[in-house]
C-alpha cells in the first residue's frame, strides 16, 4: 500500500524531480525542510513470498526542538550516522560512523547511532561525549544552542545521512554522494 504522500513524490529517478532539483529525497524539497523525509514503500520491489531489501523510504528523520528523531519502520536494529555537509569550519562530522570528526583539540570522535525502531537523539552532547542512539553533538541556535549556530532547519537542509542495515548501506539528504567516506554507500 502506498503511503498518502508518496503519490506526490513521482517516480523514483536519479534525474531533475517535480522542483528540478535532483536527486530522489529533494523532490519533496518544502516538505523535507520541516520534517526530514517522507517514508514511501517501493511497491514495485514487492514480490509475494520474496524476501526484498528494506526500502530507505521506510526512514524518517525529523529536527525537533529536543533533538533528532529517526525512525526506520524496517524492524531490524540499524546503524545511522550523520554529517554537517559543506566547506565550514567547524562542521561537524563525528557522528558518521566511518571516519569522525577532529575537535579543534585534535581529539577524534566517531559516533554511530545504533537504533532498534526509533530514537530521539536529545541535542547538546559534549562532542567527546555522545551516546549512540540517546544524544548528538548538533544543538541548533533555535534549540537552546550557542549563538551562532545554525538553526534547526538549516541543519536539516545541510547534513547528510547514513543508514547501515542488513549489510546494505544508503546516503542520502544535502551533499551525501559526495561525502567520500561513504563512496561504497547506495546514494537515494
Amino acid at each position: 500500500m502506498r503511503q498518502p504522500l508518496c503519490g506526490l513524490l513521482g517516480p523514483r529517478s536519479r534525474g531533475p524531480g517535480p522542483l528540478g532539483v535532483p536527486g530522489r529525497s529533494a523532490v519533496l524539497l518544502g516538505a523535507i525542510l520541516a520534517m526530514g523525509s517522507v517514508a514511501c514503500i517501493d511497491e514495485s520491489a514487492v514480490d509475494s513470498g520474496v524476501a526484498v531489501a528494506p526500502d530507505p523510504y521506510d526512514v524518517t528523520v525529523q529536527w525537533e526542538e529536543r533533538g533528532v528523531r529517526v525512525k526506520w519502520t524496517g524492524g531490524d536494529r540499524f546503524r545511522f550516522g550523520m554529517a554537517e555537509h559543506g566547506e565550514a569550519p567547524g562542521r561537524w562530522t563525528g557522528e558518521d560512523c566511518a571516519v569522525g570528526g577532529t575537535l579543534g583539540s585534535g581529539v577524534q570522535t566517531t559516533a554511530c547511532h545504533e537504533i532498534q525502531g526509533e530514537a530521539l537523539l536529545r541535542y547538546g552532547a559534549d562532542p567527546r561525549a555522545v551516546v549512540p542512539g540517546l544524544s548528538t553533538a548538533f544543538h541548533p541556535s533555535d534549540a537552546g544552542g550557542p549563538p551562532g549556530a545554525r538553526t534547526i532547519e538549516e541543519y536539516a537542509r545541510g547534513t547528510s545521512y547514513l543508514l547501515e542495515v542488513g549489510g546494505r548501506c544508503y546516503r542520502w539528504n544535502a551533499g551525501a554522494e559526495a561525502y567520500s567516506p561513504w563512496d561504497g554507500c547506495e546514494a537515494w
